[in-house]
């Protein structure tokens, strides 16, 4: 949808048409919704105990392919730390010792009831975020680029991740969160060896592509932030251009009050225009239902099917999007300001 976005922006800015983009930052819900009474978890490590010959699952030498586990106790700390950075609970603990270590076989395995109220007992919590796999999948490259006279070398790091959330009272778990993404590094130099020297080795790899994979499953936990890039109408007039120096200076309502006499006056184009930066003015206040109003009146007098409509209606689906997480956002929230 953003690439879609930008596109449609540089058709529209390639016709003479002038638009402004700006960052915004808002929020937006976690996926999993914790009862109020849920104030204390502990961060346990469920993943497979491992021995040094059973980390690497699979391996491909001749593409530099690699699968293998991850370490559970470097991704269950970031975990915490970063549960406990989002000041969403009043108290993360963590438990990184493996739960797992009598298996002779790595694999997964859920925590039964018993292993839940004992854990809960034993930590003093009232419910448990088990991490329960990490799943590493890297891949090591190195080519020469002629044009430059150099080698150039890379390592994609893919992760995944299982993590699980245990009540005491419930047989089975509450949810399961599968995550994934990705960590990358590139280096370069004049001969093979030196773009090589400054690439992490396999123990490297592991080691923060673990690390990283425990902050994996955190936005589908908590609630986050989420950076979106946004447009505005400017130039079309003197009021635009001073609204636009309002905007600067980071007072909107004044802003918006020129916009609405542009769209109370006669000239069609700049009725469009004012619509469409009202509907940002309003998101910015997290008036979603009347920013969503204000867009239907711009794309109402856009031309059909053309790219300036298409942009308009991206921004409608994420407004759409962000109205339908208005109310579990504010339940979530609720806890961060008591």
């Amino acid at each position: 949808m953003s690439l879609t976005l930008t596109l449609a922006t540089v058709t529209l800015l390639s016709s003479c048409q002038t638009i402004e983009p700006f960052k915004i930052d808002y929020m937006i819900p976690a996926q999993v919704n914790f009862p109020e009474t849920l104030r204390r978890v502990a961060v346990v490590n469920n993943t497979p105990a491992l021995k040094s010959d059973q980390i690497v699952i699979e391996q491909n030498e001749s593409e530099a392919q690699k699968s293998y586990w991850g370490d559970g106790v470097l991704a269950t700390e970031e975990l915490a730390k970063a549960l406990a950075d989002g000041n969403y609970f009043d108290e993360v603990i963590i438990c990184d010792s493996a739960l797992r270590a009598t298996d002779s076989v790595p694999q997964t395995h859920h925590l039964t009831q018993d292993e839940v109220i004992h854990l809960t007992q034993q930590l003093d919590v009232d419910f448990l975020i088990s991490l329960d796999a990490v799943l590493i999948k890297s891949q090591r490259k190195m080519e020469f680029f002629p044009q430059w006279n150099i080698f150039g070398g890379s390592v994609d790091s893919k992760v995944y991740t299982t993590t699980r959330i245990y009540l005491p009272q419930r047989q089975n778990a509450m949810a399961t969160i599968n995550a994934n993404d990705s960590i990358f590094w590139e280096s370069d130099g004049l001969t093979e060896s030196d773009a090589l020297r400054s690439l992490p080795n396999d123990i490297e790899v592991r080691n923060q592509s673990s690390q990283f994979a425990g902050t994996t499953p955190v936005n589908q936990l908590l609630p986050h932030w989420r950076s979106g890039q946004r447009y505005l109408y400017g130039g079309l007039s003197v009021a635009f251009r001073d609204a636009m120096i309002y905007v600067h200076e980071g007072d909107w309502n004044e802003a918006m009050t020129l916009w609405e006499k542009e769209f109370d006056g006669k000239n069609k184009r700049r009725k469009k225009a004012a619509a469409y930066n009202l509907a940002v003015g309003y998101e910015l206040q997290d008036q979603i239902d009347q920013a969503l109003r204000w867009l239907k009146l711009s794309i109402e007098q856009t031309q059909p099917e053309s790219a300036e409509q298409l942009m308009m209606k991206l921004y409608e689906q994420e407004l759409q999007l962000r109205l339908s997480g208005m109310q579990q956002l504010q339940h979530q929230t609720k806890r961060m300001m008591e």
